[in-house]
């Protein structure tokens, strides 16, 4: 690639496509997120026994993988 091919690369980026590598980019920030609440559960359920331990767990669980689907959800739609 020559410095023109580049030069009109750079200009033909728009905001909308700067915008869209951030989303995801933000998405991966939050699977590590949802992932980090996910083994805080985890050493959490370990030390203290409570009643609503399982219904936390199940919770925890689905915020991860939905965190997931919302990051391939938004691969395929972005």
């Amino acid at each position: 690639m020559d410095l023109d091919q580049i030069l009109n690369f750079i200009t033909n980026i728009s905001f909308l496509s700067v915008l869209k590598i951030f989303l995801l980019i933000f998405l991966l920030f939050y699977i590590c997120f949802a992932w980090v609440i996910l083994r805080q559960e985890k050493f959490m359920a370990q030390v203290i026994e409570v009643p609503i331990s399982s219904i936390l767990t199940v919770l925890v669980n689905i915020h991860f993988w939905a965190s997931i689907g919302l990051f391939i959800f938004g691969l395929f739609v972005l």
